[in-house]
């Protein structure tokens, strides 16, 4: 599942590059549609019934992914709303 690798790829590159506010946008919103895309995949392996994974273990799957996008979409919203600086400190 390459989504689920490129979330926290993204996250860190996203941070190294977040001198550019737009390019730093960019890549944390593309973090994000990862993350949504990883549940996507979830939900089609839990239908599909692949791989023996049971439906409690999706659920835990797809609740701590919907926390992911959550806190990444919380990210962008602040980076967007905060114009006096870099909300990362630098």
């Amino acid at each position: 599942m390459d989504a689920a690798h490129s979330v926290p790829a993204n996250l860190a590159e996203g941070f190294a590059k977040r001198r550019s506010e737009k390019e730093c946008k960019r890549i944390w919103e593309i973090a994000l549609g990862s993350s949504d895309e990883v549940i996507t995949h979830i939900r089609a392996v839990a239908i599909r019934k692949f791989n023996g994974i049971s439906n409690d273990d999706t659920d835990t799957l797809i609740a701590e992914y919907k926390i992911v996008s959550k806190e990444l979409n919380n990210l962008v919203i602040k980076w967007k709303t905060n114009r006096k600086g870099n909300p990362m400190g630098s």
